[in-house]
């Protein structure tokens, strides 16, 4: 069982860095602002505010860079003042960052391509070679070049298949699948109401993650709708397999949104377009992630929930950010940007 004695330090410094997130009214700021300078002085009114400079002199990718940075470092800090179980729960929780970096590493050494300036070139939790990944000579190289690490030996499983298929897909596929199915088996040994908190928390990420899969499988692989469900994540919250079959297979879409907002206070659209209807799930799903987030971080002040809350609404909050930045610099109107923000 898990003691409030274990997590009320922590969880006291966390609730503490409640001012870094951005409120309401800081948002209703920016998406009235002018111009992407005006957002940058709304911005430097906020904890923000030593980014500033960076920003405001930095093309849109390396904004992203720079905001993941942010982001990283925050999350980054929570590990540093917890320990025991909570360390464990947030060193898991971050290690998703070194998941999707070694996918990005993956994808840029198989298209032998220029090295992407969005890559977190600095140890997350796993001190990734980066340099040496890229210019490694075949995929057996970088099951070497990453000893030491939970990640060799999930890829070592399937060097045979990226040989045979000449894709990264297998290989991305099995990191994910890895990495919830152990942040999953660590939500399992809390106790129970730390273990719906986390459960409710990661299984939402997992239907994210669901759903951008089922996004590839459709633009870039053609794969057949009767071999989706093998390729899922298992313990999805909200979505399964006959969910999925609908979106994937173009069906109607009104009913997975209710199921979605169930228990929320979220609303349907009025219409859905055809071409947008992944969108629309995803944004509802985020939306029920924040609705979840926050009320784990506000209402449980001596649980993981707290921790695991904040994080999520850390990782949200950088998201809305990189939205804001890229519609301002587009000049998209402010109904149009409020409309692709988790408020």
């Amino acid at each position: 069982m898990t003691s409030i004695g274990t997590y009320g330090l922590v969880n006291a410094k966390v609730r503490a860095m409640r001012s870094f997130l951005l409120t309401t009214a800081l948002y209703r700021s920016m998406i009235e602002a002018q111009s992407f300078r005006e957002l940058l002085n709304v911005l430097s009114k906020t904890d923000y505010q030593k980014l500033i400079k960076q920003l405001e002199s930095s093309d849109p990718l390396a904004i992203e860079r720079i905001l993941l940075t942010e982001e990283i470092h925050r999350l980054q800090k929570i590990a540093r003042i917890s320990k025991n179980d909570p360390h464990q729960m947030v060193q898991l929780f971050i290690e998703k960052y070194d998941v999707e970096k070694l996918k990005t590493l993956l994808r840029l050494w198989h298209k032998k391509g220029e090295k992407n300036t969005k890559i977190y070139e600095k140890k997350i939790v796993y001190d990734l070679p980066v340099d040496a990944i890229l210019s490694a000579k075949d995929a057996g190289e970088i099951v070497l070049l990453l000893e030491g690490t939970p990640f060799q030996k999930t890829l070592e499983k399937h060097i045979a298949e990226y040989n045979e298929q000449k894709t990264v897909f297998p290989l991305e596929l099995a990191l994910d699948k890895d990495y919830y199915s152990r942040l999953w088996h660590t939500a399992t040994k809390l106790n129970r109401r730390d273990r719906r908190i986390a459960q409710r928390l990661f299984g939402i990420e997992i239907d994210l993650k669901n759903l951008d899969w089922i996004n590839r499988f459709r633009t870039y692989y053609d794969t057949p709708s009767s071999e989706i469900e093998s390729y899922l994540l298992p313990h999805g919250y909200r979505l399964g397999s006959k969910e999925f079959q609908t979106v994937f297979g173009g069906g109607n879409v009104s009913k997975i949104l209710i199921k979605i907002i169930d228990g929320s206070d979220l609303s349907l659209p009025e219409e859905l377009g055809e071409n947008t209807v992944s969108q629309i799930i995803e944004h509802f799903l985020y939306q029920v992630l924040a609705v979840e987030a926050k009320r784990a971080f506000s209402e449980f002040p001596f649980s993981i929930g707290a921790i695991l809350g904040f994080m999520v609404l850390q990782r949200i909050e950088s998201k809305n950010l990189k939205t804001l930045i890229y519609a301002k610099s587009y000049n998209l109107p402010p109904d149009k940007i409020e409309d692709h923000l988790v408020l």
